[in-house]
């Protein structure tokens, strides 16, 4: 799965584990992302 904020896939950001939504920053050189969001939860809140 991959970051709504900076398109990169989950295992690029810190904190693996058994939960999408724990996971930190992005590891990604330059990348400013602060932690990782869900797409599928965005998507969720659009059609509210």
């Amino acid at each position: 799965m991959n970051c709504a904020q900076c398109f990169h896939s989950d295992y690029a950001h810190h904190g693996r584990g058994h939960s999408l939504t724990r996971r930190g920053e992005c590891c990604i050189p330059g990348c400013p992302c602060g932690s990782f969001e869900e797409m599928i939860r965005t998507i969720d809140e659009e059609l509210a």
